[in-house]
């Protein structure tokens, strides 16, 4: 019964974060006084929408157990979210200009790319960690397979490549600044995980680094 209403404040964590996000996103997009001739911000915007729909409506409800999260971060978690929501629909919706041959530009695709990687990436480590334990078993495992062969925080690394694909297909300082923040909050909780797995297996796999394979 713990476990289930842990359950439920993570997925709802999740849910209400992003759905506002998602919101603030709408909010500045529906209403289309300034629509931009451009077909290629909506483009972007659907990046961003894939993602947040993904973990809005979708992923908060395959978690198998939690922890339950303090208000304070939930609070901050919205603010994040509903602000970064509007600043991301807002730049492209409204300020942003590309040039008509965009959709072809080696920076697009080089981000939708790496955007798409890191979604797969993203969705493959959340795969592994939600079936560490077989129903009815109890305790900790080390995620294996996949980047967590290589990082600590494969999950998060995934989502880094993400948003800095987003951000190389979007060329916004918004975009810049979502990704950068985006690294340094990871990067803070993959060093947390990574100091928590060493302290409690001793067979932590000791070449294993913390975000970045290979260099962090």
């Amino acid at each position: 019964m713990v476990s289930v209403k842990h359950t439920h404040i993570c997925a709802c964590t999740i849910c209400y974060s992003e759905t506002l996000e998602l919101l603030s996103i709408l909010v500045v997009i529906v209403p289309i006084p300034y629509m931009p001739k451009s077909s290629v911000p909506f483009h972007l915007l659907q990046e961003q929408q894939h993602q947040v729909c993904t973990r809005s409506f979708i992923f908060p409800f395959l978690i198998r157990g939690g922890k339950p999260t303090p208000f304070f971060t939930c609070l901050l978690a919205f603010i994040f979210c509903t602000y970064n929501g509007y600043l991301q629909g807002r730049s492209l919706s409204n300020y942003v200009e590309y040039p008509s041959n965009w959709l072809t530009d080696p920076r697009f695709i080089l981000g939708v790319i790496a955007w798409i990687s890191g979604l797969a990436i993203n969705i493959h480590s959340d795969h592994i960690l939600r079936n560490l334990r077989k129903p009815g078993e109890t305790g900790y495992k080390i995620p294996r397979g996949g980047m967590f062969e290589y990082v600590t925080g494969a999950n998060y690394f995934g989502e880094v490549v993400e948003w800095f694909g987003f951000a190389l297909a979007c060329c916004t300082i918004q975009s810049a600044a979502f990704a950068i923040s985006t690294l340094l909050i990871l990067a803070l909780r993959s060093y947390k995980h990574h100091e928590w797995y060493h302290k409690r297996f001793e067979n932590y796999p000791y070449n294993r680094k913390i975000l970045i394979p290979y260099l962090f």
